[in-house]
């Protein structure tokens, strides 16, 4: 679980603990879920068949402009 000022963001391999922690979450704040996640602090997530690849290309190409 990574929290980032507002911003949640939950990894696990396990569908049902996710969804019980989420529930769980839910029951104590006021939370959106935004769904798959596309960009979590200057890191791009891209999801393939097979794995989710991590990738700070726009982040690196804004530091070299």
């Amino acid at each position: 679980m990574v929290l980032y000022v507002d911003d949640l963001l939950i990894i696990k391999d396990h569908v049902k603990k996710i969804a019980w922690l989420r529930n769980e979450l839910l029951f104590q704040f006021e939370m959106i879920e935004l769904g798959l996640l596309k960009l979590f602090i200057s890191v791009e997530f891209l999801y393939l068949s097979t794995c989710i690849l991590m990738c700070q290309h726009t982040y690196v190409a804004n530091i070299l402009d």
